[in-house]
């Protein structure tokens, strides 16, 4: 069994990609282009993505409600990363920068 490791990482990027979650499922997603990735002090960084790579960010479906009108809008996501490393969660804090579209 794999031991899970207690991470977490800032993504700031821009959304290109909105899904809402599938019947029975737990989990929206949010695909971002990556802007930057920040360090969470006193947690490991466990993320490898490079400025300018995608990255699937899963999100409960009633963070995804107030998304519907926010694609390619810059967003701060802290995130952790499970098994898979092109996949991550997000924490319940995320937010979307006030007025900084591109």
């Amino acid at each position: 069994m794999v031991s899970i490791i207690e991470n977490w990482a800032i993504i700031i990027g821009m959304v290109i990609g909105i899904a809402p979650a599938e019947p029975g499922q737990k989990f929206g997603e949010l695909i971002i282009e990556i802007e930057r990735i920040e360090a969470v002090e006193n947690y490991p960084m466990l993320l490898q993505q490079k400025p300018g790579e995608k990255i699937q960010v899963r999100v409960r479906p009633e963070q995804l409600g107030m998304l519907s009108d926010h694609l390619n809008s810059k967003v701060s996501i802290r995130v952790r990363r499970g098994q898979n490393p092109q996949v991550v969660f997000a924490a319940a804090d995320w937010k979307f920068m006030k007025n900084d579209t591109q």
